[in-house]
């Protein structure tokens, strides 16, 4: 840059010169602060994924037996799916004793 400014085509004055630093300068400020803004926000969606909790359904012995003891009928339907409902019938067996202990303690 100061080889551009003491060409004799360039000739910018010395408020020019302080102008065009302060740009750069703003610029250079303005790219690290997105740059740390796009990194906490990728920190942050990475944190919440590992934290949130996700129900996997346990594979063992028994859910196998499960798979093996239906009849043709209900083979249709995975063992997955099944312990997808179950839990959901849980969640919502949980949902329904919290409110029952709200209104209670109301």
């Amino acid at each position: 840059m100061k080889a551009l400014v003491n060409r004799k085509a360039f000739s910018l004055t010395d408020n020019q010169i302080v102008q065009i630093h302060k740009k750069f300068y703003e610029l250079n400020i303005n790219r690290k602060n997105f740059q740390f803004a796009k990194r906490k926000a990728e920190k942050l969606a990475r944190a919440h994924r590992e934290t949130e909790p996700v129900f996997s359904p346990r594979i063992n012995a028994k859910s196998k037996q499960l798979d093996r003891s239906q009849t043709r009928a209900d083979r249709s339907k995975k063992r997955t799916d099944t312990m997808y409902e179950y839990a959901q019938k849980y969640n919502e067996h949980k949902s329904q004793l919290k409110k029952a202990l709200s209104e209670k303690e109301l």
